[in-house]
């Protein structure tokens, strides 16, 4: 009998709770005043000469530069010439890392010759890549028009595999120079 008496004080409890949330939550809501409706003002031009007709332009149509970012509290146009600007300065810095780019790999050239490396010729063989397979090396050599898996002593249009190693590749041309190429050169 205590545990059905306790479990009914429990349910009127609980239904009394709930009464009261829903009084709370949802009848001051349907009592709160509806807003007023923004009222639009109409302007009719009035009949004067020509000279002295006024011309009114709606918000629509205003200068962007007149008006004033809420955020910044810079005008529009200021900030669309700051992003220009900063624009602009991107493309500089980039053109800066592109002449350093090319003034780097021309000193790069410069030193392959002096040291007897030199990347094959227009119209030669490149070296793709090198792998290792039963403790033997091969080339991945491209010529433009194939590409061909090459071991030492192989050759492929005119040059041939002298050395393959995991840093480079030694090839002679078909004029007998020998050309140290390192992958993906």
């Amino acid at each position: 009998m205590k545990g059905k008496s306790l479990l009914i004080a429990l349910l009127i409890l609980a239904f009394v709770i709930g009464v009261v949330l829903i009084i709370t939550l949802f009848i001051p809501t349907l009592r709160r005043p509806v807003p007023p409706v923004p009222q639009v003002q109409v302007t009719v031009p009035v009949e004067t000469s020509k000279k002295e007709q006024i011309q009114t332009k709606p918000y629509v149509f205003e200068k962007a530069s007149s008006l004033y970012d809420p955020f910044t509290s810079k005008v529009l146009e200021a900030t669309k010439l700051q992003e220009q600007m900063e624009l602009r300065n991107t493309e500089i810095e980039l053109l800066k890392l592109e002449l350093e780019k090319l003034r780097l790999e021309a000193q790069i050239d410069s030193l392959r010759k002096e040291r007897g490396y030199s990347v094959s010729s227009i119209g030669g063989v490149k070296v793709l890549a090198v792998s290792e397979g039963g403790g033997s090396f091969r080339a991945l050599l491209d010529n433009g028009a194939e590409k061909r898996w090459i071991s030492e002593g192989g050759s492929f249009s005119g040059y041939t595999v002298l050395k393959v190693e995991s840093g480079y590749v030694t090839l002679r041309d078909p004029s007998g120079k020998i050309l140290k190429i390192k992958p993906g050169e």
